[in-house]
Parts: C-alpha cells; sequence; structure tokens
C-alpha cells in the first residue's frame, strides 16, 4: 500500500486506483487527515491559547470553508465504480477544492488538502495564487472552459482557472475539463451574439498530456520579456495619473519596482531556458502601456478610441449587475434568487479594524447592484435579453478583441514571438497589510497588488500559463513566472510551460509550504 498517497501526481494515482494499491475512500481520507491536522484548530487543547493551534502546534490555515459532507461517500461509490468497470472518466475518484468552497484560492492545493483545485479570475485571482502557493496555474482563451456555474463578478473578463502542482497534472485535468458545453446561459462570452467564439473542441488537441514538452527540446523558440517587469523600462510610471479616467483604478500605470529576490529567480530561469535553447529578447508591452497610459503619450483604453467611456461604465455597471441577477434566477436557490432581495451594503462589507482600500479609480459600487437590477426590471417579471441591455456593448465587444489584435497580436507577429514570459509578480506584502499603514503601502504597489499585467490580461482575453519560479531568498514565499500569448494559442502556451518547467535543474522549481510539512 501507498504510505502518503496525497503526494502523488495524478498519473501514478490513477494508475494506484487502478491497480488496487490505493482506494478512492483511502485517498480521500488521507486529504482530510491534512485538513484535520492543518485547517483546523484542534480544539482539545487543555489551555484557551493552545486550542487555536492545530493538532500539530501551528496556526490553522482556515483555507477549507465548507466541506463537503458526502465526500467519503462520494469515494466509496467511487470504487465501487472501478471495481465494476464503470469509471466516470480519467479523474474519477480524485478529490479536488473549489474556489466557492474555501477562502485563499491556491492555499489548499498548495497546503496538500487536494489534488488539484479549479479557481476563477476576473483580475489576477487565478495566477496570483498559483504564484504565492507555488503552483501552475492556466487563465484560459475566452469560451476555451466553461465558466457556467460560476458565479460572474465582470463577466467580460471572468474565466475558469485550474491551480495544480505540476504541469502533468494541469495537463490531465485540461483533458477533461475542456469540452463543448451545449448550454450557454451564464458564460457570458458564449451568450452574447456579437462576436465569434470558437467552440472549445476547435481549440483543443486530441489530448492534452501530449502537450507535455518535458522531453522536447525549446530550441528555437523565441520569448520576449517586457522590460517594465524586470525593471529594464526607465520609460515606465513616469506618465500622468490616469486615474480619474474611467478603466484605471488602483495602482495602474505606475512602476512596477521587481524586487531583488525576484530578480535573482527570473535570472536563474532565464540562464535555464536560454540554455535550453530559447532566445529571450527584451520588449515593451503595448498592450498594457495603451491600456494604462503608463509613460508620455502613451493612450489609455478609454481614451484609446476603441473602446468607449459608455461601455466601459456599462460593462462594470449595469452588465454586471445583469449577470448576478441571471445567475441567481439560474441556481433558483428559493431563498436568495434575486438581488432585489439582498441589501446591497452586505455584499462587500469591509473588515473590522482593517484598513481602507486603494481601489482609486472604480466607478461602480457593488452595493448599488441591488438597486441597478430593480431599475432594470420596472415591475417586469423577467430581464431584458442581453441585446437590449446597453446600445455601447457590441462595439464594446468589438473594441476589446481589436485592441488584443493590435496591441499584442499582430506586435508579436512583428517581433517573431512564439509568447511572453515573465515574473507573475514583483514582489509580496507583510500578512499584516491590512492593518499596518507600511505593509499597505507595499501591498498596494502596482506588481504586488495583483499580478503582473493587472486586469489588461482577462479584459483582452489575453491567455496564461503560470509555473512555480522558485522561493524568495529573504522571506520563502514562491513567486511564479507567467507566459502569455496570442488568443486560442493555448495548446502552444501549454506547451511552452511544460517545456520551461521541465528545465529546472532538479526537475520542479516548486517548494513545498512549511507549515504543512510538504506538499
Amino acid at each position: 500500500m501507498i504510505s502518503d498517497p496525497t503526494q502523488l501526481p495524478i498519473a501514478d494515482l490513477r494508475r494506484a486506483l487502478d491497480d488496487g494499491s490505493l482506494t478512492s475512500v483511502g485517498l480521500v481520507s488521507a486529504f482530510l487527515d491534512r485538513i484535520r491536522r492543518f485547517d483546523r484548530p484542534a480544539g482539545t487543547a487543555s489551555g484557551p491559547e493552545d486550542a487555536t493551534l492545530t493538532p500539530e502546534g501551528t496556526v490553522p490555515l482556515n483555507a477549507v470553508v465548507v466541506d463537503n459532507p458526502d465526500a467519503l461517500a462520494e469515494a466509496e461509490a467511487s470504487d465501487r465504480r472501478r471495481a465494476g468497470g464503470r469509471v466516470l472518466g480519467p479523474l474519477d475518484g480524485i478529490p479536488y477544492t473549489a474556489k466557492d468552497s474555501y477562502m485563499v484560492r491556491g492555499l489548499t492545493v498548495a497546503a496538500g488538502f487536494a489534488v488539484f483545485g479549479l479557481g476563477e479570475e476576473t483580475w489576477s485571482s487565478g495566477r496570483a495564487p498559483a504564484s504565492c502557493n507555488s503552483l501552475c496555474a492556466y487563465t484560459p482563451s475566452r469560451g476555451v472552459i466553461s465558466v457556467r456555474g460560476n458565479w460572474p463578478l465582470v463577466p467580460t473578463k471572468d474565466v475558469v482557472v485550474p491551480h495544480a502542482r505540476c504541469m502533468g497534472d494541469l495537463l490531465e485535468i485540461l483533458d477533461v475539463l475542456v469540452a463543448d458545453d451545449t448550454t450557454a446561459r451564464g458564460d457570458f462570452w458564449r451568450v452574447q451574439p456579437w462576436i465569434d467564439i470558437p467552440p472549445a473542441s476547435r481549440v483543443r488537441p486530441a489530448r492534452y498530456p501530449d502537450l507535455d514538452r518535458s522531453t522536447t527540446p525549446l530550441e528555437g523558440a523565441r520569448l520576449g520579456v517586457p522590460r517594465m517587469y524586470v525593471n529594464a523600462d526607465p520609460l515606465a510610471g513616469t506618465g500622468p495619473d490616469h486615474r480619474d479616467e474611467v478603466g484605471i483604478c488602483g495602482s495602474m500605470g505606475q512602476r512596477v519596482v521587481t524586487s531583488p529576490d525576484v530578480t535573482a529567480l527570473w535570472e536563474q530561469l532565464r540562464a535555464d531556458i536560454e540554455t535550453a535553447g530559447v532566445e529571450v529578447v527584451e520588449v515593451d508591452f503595448p498592450a498594457v502601456t495603451r491600456y494604462e497610459g503608463d509613460r508620455p503619450g502613451a493612450p489609455t483604453v478609454s481614451s484609446r478610441g476603441l473602446v468607449s467611456r459608455e461601455f466601459l461604465l456599462a460593462e462594470t455597471g449595469v452588465l454586471s449587475a445583469w449577470s448576478w441577477e441571471d445567475f441567481l434566477r439560474a441556481n433558483g436557490d428559493p431563498s436568495l434568487h434575486s438581488l432585489t432581495r439582498v441589501d446591497g451594503r452586505d455584499i462587500f462589507p469591509p473588515p473590522r479594524g482593517a484598513l481602507p482600500d486603494r481601489y482609486t479609480g472604480q466607478e461602480h459600487d457593488v452595493a448599488d447592484y441591488p438597486a441597478v437590477i430593480g431599475s432594470l426590471l420596472s415591475g417586469r417579471p423577467e430581464l431584458p435579453p442581453l441585446p437590449e441591455l446597453a446600445p455601447s456593448l457590441p462595439a464594446g465587444l468589438a473594441g476589446l478583441e481589436e485592441t488584443r489584435r493590435v496591441d499584442l497580436e499582430d506586435w508579436m507577429d512583428s517581433l517573431g514571438l512564439d509568447a511572453l514570459i515573465f515574473p507573475a509578480m514583483a514582489g509580496v506584502a507583510p500578512a499584516d497589510a491590512d492593518v499596518n499603514p507600511r505593509s499597505a503601502d507595499t501591498a498596494w504597489r502596482n506588481g504586488i497588488w495583483v499580478a503582473n499585467g493587472n486586469v489588461v490580461i482577462r479584459h483582452l482575453g489575453i491567455p496564461t500559463v503560470t509555473v512555480p519560479m522558485g522561493a524568495m531568498e529573504h522571506n520563502n514565499m514562491p513567486v511564479g513566472a507567467t507566459l502569455a500569448g496570442r488568443a486560442w494559442d493555448d495548446s502552444r502556451l501549454l506547451s511552452l510551460a511544460a517545456a520551461v518547467e521541465a528545465t529546472a535543474p532538479h526537475g520542479t522549481r516548486r517548494t513545498t509550504p512549511t507549515l504543512t510539512c510538504g506538499g
């Protein structure tokens, strides 16, 4: 029997389940034991201080918010199916976490509480957790992974993001996850009628695991690293403050100062992939520059002329509220089936004692969404159809697609680039950034408040893959490297990411969290 199955990759777990050396019940029980040992207070200690610690004597991670009470029963059912030769698919019997059932995205997988996780990203909540937890993450092109069933935040930007401990596992997950979805409701880009989105079956390969180029040379690949993310762009961040313009908020457009620890990890990764035959060239990044206006003379997303101010306001206003309402109606919870039954002040309340957020420039407050829906309904029982929602939507969506084509794809073609590669984050802030003003100053810097690329990546539909790059010397926090590429060129991007991962001198750059003794 296997002593600790929680550390095995998916392919090994499947073989063990198939040959009988492991059962799904045993696997799920092992993960539940890790959750008990590292995620929850012991509750049986003699003193009040000790009672706050885990059975291992460590601070609990508090990452798994909602347990599946039927986990063991479902594992037993999986074992019965396997014994009868009726497995549902290649991931049958292998436990995973989903974003809505845990609070700290990525942490549950990094801590070894599940084999893989399913998150979601609107700005960087797929890439940033992967970077900070030494995981692989994939943010797909529009329509590749169905987002139906996921809570929409801003529907033009939302994507499902799988998290895994290695590229091999990520590709195994995608082989099951990526498929045509015959139901479009709840997936904005497949619902909207104005932009042609290819079906997943036209984008995906026959088998995702075949994309693993860990044994294939990188010789001849040409990757661009944006100077703005490696302290090599003196003009970055010298433009005017555009936070009074719609679409620009927080520290967007400000200089990214990459920490010495991250720089050292990047230089080592660069040396490794260059040794493997990659040509790395330092480049500008017009998709970001012309969106954020980060230097004199550069336009912003709202002043460029391709996307109107009216569209940007509708996108994070009436369109987002409409999507929230449609989700609640489709979900059909009798106790909460409409935003009109919600007090908007309860949607995103500030934590008690926390410093004020610095989302400077945000045009809309989600607390107003219930009132927006009340106005949309105006006494009628059904939501207006999408084409009637806002006249700016068709041209706005076309403008986003044209922006990506001009500022990313045509530009990459002109330089002969296969992909971009850059540190996923410039550094990490102290854990007390919610209450310590000095720590908050660090946390809200560009490159730290969210992952490099900010909202540009998601808004323009740019696919990315993030892989571990190592741990920073002075705080032992992980950081990742992100590869980005052309829309719907996802398979090449995944293949390149697997090959980059394989250049690690010891087979992996992933570091394991010290609090959970590996995994």
